[in-house]
């Protein structure tokens, strides 16, 4: 028993933490470390060392430097399982490296699941310590449909349904990305030496998974992963590291240029799913074409080939352009809207207003093209294309509506050059009036008078 250690703990299963480079605690796990993790998985132990050492020894860098965790299950002083994650708190997300547990003990307790699962709930103790801000926990898993026989494909299997288990039992919802994942090479002496894995995620924040993550979501990961945490203490040597980095730079670019605009995020019924369905594709046989007669064994009699009617091209074709259409209809409305307010806009004699509209269509416009072929190799050209004729259409409706401008602009001064004479001449009108022409109220009553009588002189 370890001076000072309770004895209720020297025999039973309970976990510590090392932080001592020289602990003998940190000698068995790592003799553990080489007999459970394939060689093509590891870092060297002297590395892992290192990190310890490091961990306690930058300080200095701030609350927001990269730690290192290494926790040890031990029972009857005898270290039985191990956990090393890394916890980066400026990109809040932590990377559990390896997760081992020795061969089943003699106890319930002690099977490789119970000590898996002791060391994820010390991990979830520490989401209230040093992981309170974290919002995402990353493993690599080894690739089902990688294993080369079924045997071990199965076992690959198993061992994602027991992570998958374990993280339920901790409250976690534990998924995989289905993506062409690649674990980056640990050496710059084998800069090719890239191994296929399965990369899985959990949030521990949320209970519910999310079924999907777009495309930005998951290339900040992948960039934290190739660029931050795999770089990160490669070695002790700046040369060897900043070499090592911009090899995984060029790594993570290729790798984030295929991914699709939505990952699907995979349970393990999903995981299984693919798994099967990948090893039933490798299972049938190929089927080779029969191989073509010799010269001299040819006929004259060709079989004809099965001709498509032109019925059947145009039904294929109209059921295409169907779906295409469908696929715009919904911004067409938008695109006709913005081209009718536009019209009425005009009308009005809202040119500037019309204008605007105008362009506003043409941009939807060119923003769906973009959209609909930004994944196609020839997009550059097509982008280009699509550039030029909406300029094109926005330059002939701006004359249009200039030219309409200038029109309203010559018969609105056209009118107001017809009103103006108009107005001018009520002045000479009355300018011209004689004196004797206008007669004074005495006058036009005597004359009114001299009337009356002329009247009554023919009666």
């Amino acid at each position: 028993m370890t001076p000072g250690q309770p004895k209720h703990l020297a025999s039973e299963l309970h976990v510590e933490r090392i932080t001592d480079p020289n602990s003998d605690d940190l000698d068995a796990a790592l003799e553990l470390y080489g007999e459970r993790i394939p060689e093509s998985e590891q870092f060297e132990p002297p590395d892992i060392v290192r990190w310890i050492r490091q961990d306690l020894e930058q300080i200095e860098r701030g609350v927001l430097r990269p730690r290192d965790f290494f926790l040890v299950a031990k029972v009857a002083d005898q270290v039985c399982g191990f956990v090393l994650f890394h916890y980066y708190p400026a990109a809040k997300l932590a990377f559990i490296a390896y997760l081992v547990a020795a061969k089943d003990q003699r106890s319930a307790n002690l099977t490789r699941e119970g000590i898996s699962k002791r060391l994820l709930q010390q991990i979830r103790t520490f989401m209230e310590g040093p992981l309170k801000d974290c919002e995402g926990i990353l493993l690599e898993v080894d690739r089902p449909s990688a294993a080369g026989t079924s045997p071990e494909m199965v076992e690959r299997l198993s061992r994602i349904r027991l992570f998958c288990r374990l993280a339920q039992a901790q409250g976690f919802s534990l998924r995989a990305f289905d993506i062409d994942y690649l674990q980056p090479p640990l050496s710059l002496e084998q800069p090719n030496a890239s191994v296929p894995m399965m990369l899985m995620y959990v949030n521990p924040r949320h209970r519910h998974a999310a079924s999907s993550m777009n495309t930005t979501a998951v290339r900040k990961i992948l960039k934290f992963i190739y660029t931050d945490l795999y770089p990160e203490g490669y070695s002790d040597n700046k040369d060897e590291n900043s070499e090592y980095k911009k090899c995984l730079k060029k790594f993570c670019t290729a790798r984030a240029k295929s991914l699709p605009k939505k990952i699907p995020l995979l349970d393990y019924k999903q995981v299984k799913a693919r798994a099967m369905e990948s090893k039933a594709k490798e299972l049938v046989p190929e089927t080779k074409p029969d191989p073509l007669p010799a010269p001299s064994e040819l006929k004259c009699e060709e079989v004809p080939k099965k001709r498509v009617g032109t019925v059947a091209k145009l039904r294929a074709a109209s059921k295409l352009g169907t779906f295409y259409l469908l696929d715009w209809a919904l911004l067409g409305i938008f695109i006709a809207a913005a081209f009718a307010f536009g019209g009425i806009a005009m009308s009005e004699a809202k040119y500037t207003l019309a204008e605007i509209l105008f362009g506003l269509g043409i941009l939807l416009f060119m923003a769906k093209s973009f959209s609909d072929h930004r994944n196609h190799e020839l997009k550059n050209q097509l982008h280009g294309i699509f550039m030029a004729v909406g300029l094109l259409i926005l330059i002939a409706l701006v004359i249009w509506v200039e030219s309409d401008r200038r029109e309203y602009k010559r018969r609105l001064a056209s009118s107001n050059e017809v009103l103006a004479p108009s107005v001018t001449n009520v002045g000479p009108a009355i300018q011209d009036a004689s004196p004797s022409s206008i007669s004074t109220p005495a006058q036009r009553g005597n004359s009114e008078e001299n009337r009356a009588l002329t009247k009554r002189g023919k009666r």
